[in-house]
């Protein structure tokens, strides 16, 4: 199934080294309908249901965003063991 829309990333480039990148989407955004009117905390542990692959990363990103905004997330639900975990089983099954 495709899905409408792009997402566009740019490398800022001075010659010898990235500067910065930018990334623009044009692409609906599901995640934010699901979680209007939730809970924070609610919406962090929703959000990775989304997503085929990187459910933890998925979490761990709705996480930090969500503390980044004030709000009032578990801090267990950031688990760096289990996003790491994660890449390295999405390498395995990728070989």
């Amino acid at each position: 199934m495709a899905i409408e829309g792009e997402i566009e990333v740019t490398l800022h480039w001075d010659g010898r080294r990235a500067q910065r990148v930018t990334v623009r989407s044009t692409r609906p955004s599901a995640a934010a309908r699901i979680a209007v009117g939730r809970r924070p905390a609610d919406a962090a542990r929703l959000l990775p249901t989304l997503y085929a692959v990187c459910g933890h990363a998925q979490r761990a990103a709705a996480t930090a965003a969500l503390r980044a905004a004030g709000g009032d997330v578990d801090p267990s639900a950031h688990a760096a063991a289990a996003v790491q975990l994660e890449a390295v089983q999405e390498s395995f099954w990728r070989l």
